[in-house]
């Protein structure tokens, strides 16, 4: 099971923890300079020893020197820092593994809890007031990742401006494009890491079947009024949403990684901002909005995410398929996607009840039901997946989407009830 988790805990209150993996770049010094190759090099690896030349920029020595230390560490331990770790702030670890600036040697218990054995500044120049570094770096791969730990699960905002070095060095690569678009979008998204949970307050109904009687909006929404073991109900509403800042720099990769932009008009054509609809192998991904939809169009890159198309189809993604209804059949992705659990716990934070939704649909239960009451995706219980538009189904990501919990329990159970978990994490079958 992925050790991942999306946790809502509520005492018939409500608490928020929504988490995201933030985004690492160098400083965009290339669009001063041109002609300056200041792609880091990686040109040894020695078991734990990473051996990088980097180039840095600065105001002075010293400014450019600390860049260049920077961009050595981003360079070796970027992907550990994106895939395993949360950060409090970009700046926090900045500041902690810069300290700093010249011949370091080998003081490696004194810097950033001696993640770099060895710095050496190569060359250094001088153009138009800003100073160029050339330096040789030896990080040491586990020290920092330690160093790093101790910021980890905390909230995070996202670097969006920085990412554009990132991106334009590599605008023209279709690999390290769909590595982009894989790593920091579709995987997040899948996996459910990057939603913000909210529950609302708790309402009590003592007579549910008069009730529901009354009300034709709960009728339509369980199609009748339900199979439940007593007729008092305990009911919230649910809003599951995007962290805002992650949303945000998924918006800023698009535009700087996009071949073509399409919007959805008011009557569910398309309006080609430029150029076609595509081919086969281009990815199109779109941005639903209140005031609008976006469709980004890339390019011939598809190809480049056979990870995500696997055997059996349980493991594959919707990305692939362009039929809602096939991906509802046969539950496309069920296996890769993360879900939502709703745990009971008591005094003791004990579980005392558990209940375990697939990403398309929860099982029967006469104690606990979790139903959409929004306007969504397939599968029903992601923020990312098939939306149906024009012809065809569309991966789309949505910004939120609104649940319904329903508790339906004897009062001797209710009274051993402390606390709600709502957590999101890939179930195991």
């Amino acid at each position: 099971m992925k050790t991942f988790a999306n946790v809502v805990l509520i005492n018939f209150l409500f608490c928020i923890f929504g988490v995201h993996s933030p985004l690492f770049s160098s400083e965009l010094k290339n669009l001063i300079f041109p002609e300056i190759d200041s792609k880091n090099k990686l040109i040894a690896s020695n078991n734990n020893v990473k051996t990088v030349i980097t180039k840095g920029f600065g105001s002075t020595v010293d400014e450019a020197s600390q860049n260049a230390l920077k961009n050595a560490l981003t360079t070796v331990v970027g992907t550990f820092i994106d895939a395993e770790t949360r950060l409090e702030e970009r700046t926090t670890i900045v500041d902690g593994i810069i300290s700093e600036t010249n011949n370091l040697k080998e003081n490696i218990n004194n810097y950033s809890q001696g993640s770099i054995k060895y710095f050496e500044i190569l060359n250094t120049e001088e153009r138009n007031g800003v100073f160029v570094v050339e330096a040789k770096v030896e990080v040491l791969k586990k020290e920092f990742s330690r160093f790093i730990k101790k910021f980890a699960f905390a909230e995070s905002s996202f670097p969006g401006a920085e990412i554009s070095t990132v991106i334009e060095t590599n605008l023209n690569n279709k690999k390290s494009k769909a590595e982009l678009i894989s790593n920091k979008i579709i995987k997040p998204l899948t996996e459910g890491t990057v939603y913000d949970m909210k529950i609302g307050d708790w309402q009590f109904i003592n007579d549910w079947r008069n009730f529901c009687a009354e009300n034709f909006y709960y009728q339509n929404l369980l199609n009748g009024c339900g199979n439940f073991i007593n007729n008092s109900i305990i009911l919230a509403k649910v809003d599951i949403s995007i962290n805002k800042n992650f949303l945000k720099n998924v918006e800023n990769i698009f535009e700087k990684t996009k071949s073509n932009t399409f919007d959805l008009n008011n009557s569910g054509g398309f309006y080609a901002m430029s150029g076609s609809l595509g081919k086969n192998n281009d990815l199109q991904i779109a941005i639903n909005k209140p005031t609008n939809t976006k469709i980004y169009l890339f390019k011939d890159i598809k190809n480049e995410l056979s990870i995500y198309k696997k055997f059996p189809e349980t493991k594959s993604h919707p990305l692939f398929f362009t039929n809602s209804l096939k991906l509802k059949r046969s539950k496309v992705g069920v296996l890769s996607y993360g879900s939502p659990s709703i745990i009971l716990l008591n005094s003791n934070k004990k579980e005392i009840f558990k209940y375990s939704c697939n990403v398309y649909e929860c099982p029967y239960s006469e104690n606990i039901k979790f139903l959409p009451i929004s306007n969504g995706v397939v599968p029903q219980y992601s923020l990312f997946g098939c939306n149906d538009i024009g012809n065809g189904c569309v991966s789309t990501v949505i910004p939120n989407a609104k649940y319904l919990i329903m508790l339906n329990f004897s009062t001797e159970l209710l009274k051993a009830i402390k606390d709600i978990k709502v957590e999101y994490k890939i179930q195991t079958y």
